[in-house]
Order: structure tokens, then sequence, then C-alpha cells
């Protein structure tokens, strides 16, 4: 029935949102071990060569202050 054709692609669409997108253009490590050093979000963005929304929405970025984190 189109109910489960309906369900079927939601439940498809929802695993392949899992897995796919875009990938990451920063990475988090390098701005969680450049924020750890006391830089603001735009001299992490200038180094490396992203804008500072970018930063500021970083998993490193967010847990700068969080000693245990773990990528």
């Amino acid at each position: 029935s189109s109910i489960d054709n309906t369900i079927n692609d939601y439940e498809r669409k929802v695993t392949m949102s899992k897995t796919a997108g875009r990938k990451k253009k920063i990475d988090d490590a390098k701005v969680y071990e450049l924020a750890r050093t006391g830089k603001t979000a735009q001299e992490v963005a200038d180094e490396l060569g992203v804008s500072k929304s970018a930063i500021d929405k970083s998993d490193g970025w967010r847990n700068r202050k969080n000693e245990e984190f773990v990528f």
C-alpha cells in the first residue's frame, strides 16, 4: 500500500542521513587543541582558514572547557 511505501521511504531517508551528507571541513581535535591554548574563535578560524561561525559550531570549540573531552 502507499502508506507502507511512505514508511519505507522515510526509514530509508533517516538511515541515509546518518551515513551520508557533507564531510567535515575542519578537524575538531585541532580546534579543541587551539582553543585550549587560549585562542579566540576568530584566531582559530584565521589559523585554519575557515569562518568564525564554522569554529563556533564545531565540537572542539563547544567542548574547549571540558578537559576530559574525547573525539
